[in-house]
């Protein structure tokens, strides 16, 4: 049976430079992510645009948390960069390295809500009505 899972993933979480571009029609506001520094893959194919990849791994927990969430995605280091550090380095600082990748994301199930996920969500929503400062 398919689920439906929602949620985001923080860019900000990897390695990034914010930058002023210029766009089509005028400035824009753009995020970049250097590649390598990001692990992140990149597939060729003859005749055909490159593919950019960044490797995850997702959690999901037998139930949600406080906020709702059911399941996390972290940054994964792939292996083949994980097969160069250990060749290069050792087999200690490929894992250290794959343990400081962030966590980027989370996941809600929309179509599974169990009561906590809907208590957790309700109570949000309350403190955000009862407020007349706006937090940012």
């Amino acid at each position: 049976m398919s689920r439906l899972l929602k949620g985001s993933i923080e860019l900000s979480k990897l390695k990034h430079v914010i930058e002023k571009r210029n766009g089509k029609n005028g400035p824009i506001l753009a995020i970049t992510l250097p590649i390598d520094a990001n692990f992140i893959e990149i597939y060729k194919k003859e005749g055909k645009k490159d593919r950019y990849f960044l490797s995850i791994e997702q959690r999901i927990n037998d139930s949600a948390d406080n906020y709702g969430n059911i399941s996390s995605i972290k940054q994964n280091l792939p292996g083949k960069n994980y097969k160069d550090i250990c060749e290069k380095e050792s087999a200690d600082i490929a894992k250290e390295k794959s343990k400081a990748l962030p966590y980027i994301g989370n996941l809600k199930d929309f179509e599974n809500k169990s009561t906590t996920q809907t208590a957790a969500i309700t109570a949000i929503t309350e403190v955000q009505a009862d407020s007349d400062d706006i937090p940012f």
